[in-house]
C-alpha cells in the first residue's frame, strides 16, 4: 500500500476536510498515471515557442533530463480539466483515511456505516483527455 501524495503531505488536513461532509470527487493516481505524454505529444508542444508554453516546455527538458526513459504525466492537469470534463467516471464509497500508525495516509474505501461517501474517479477515457489537452496547449498557439 502507497499513500497518494496530496494525502500523504497532510493526512490530518485531508481527515478534517473529508470530516467536514462537503461532497468532494477524488481523481487519484491510479487514474492519473495514464495521463503520460507520449514522444509525440511532447514533440507537438515543444515545437511551440509563445510564452504561453516557454515554462511547460522548459519543464519538459527538465524532466526529459532528470527522468531519463520516463514520460512526463500530467497528473494534476487531468485534476483541473475535470472541472471542465466528462473525462473520467466515478464510483461512490465510504473513504478512511488513517492518521496515526503503519497505515497513515493511506486511503481506503469502505462500505461501513456513518464514513464520510466520496466520488472517485474509476477510470477515464485517455483519448478524450489527451486530445483536449494538447488541443488547448497546441491549438491555442495556432490561434495567437
Amino acid at each position: 500500500d502507497k499513500a497518494e501524495w496530496n494525502i500523504r503531505c497532510d493526512p490530518e488536513a485531508a481527515a478534517t476536510v473529508l470530516a467536514a461532509g462537503v461532497p468532494m470527487k477524488f481523481v487519484g493516481i491510479d487514474v492519473t498515471a495514464y495521463t503520460y505524454l507520449d514522444e509525440s505529444d511532447i514533440k507537438a508542444i515543444m515545437r511551440e515557442s509563445g510564452p504561453e508554453t516557454r515554462i511547460l516546455n522548459a519543464m519538459l527538458r527538465k524532466w526529459i533530463e532528470t527522468h531519463p526513459g520516463r514520460k512526463p504525466t500530467m497528473h494534476d492537469v487531468l485534476t483541473i480539466a475535470e472541472v471542465v470534463g466528462g473525462f473520467c467516471t466515478y464510483k461512490t464509497s465510504g473513504l478512511i483515511i488513517p492518521t496515526e500508525g503503519p497505515h497513515r495516509a493511506i486511503t481506503y474505501c469502505s462500505d461501513s456505516e456513518n464514513l464520510p461517501v466520496v466520488s472517485y474517479a474509476a477510470e477515464f477515457d485517455r483519448d478524450k483527455f489527451m486530445d483536449f489537452f494538447l488541443n488547448t496547449i497546441v491549438g491555442a498557439m495556432s490561434k495567437i
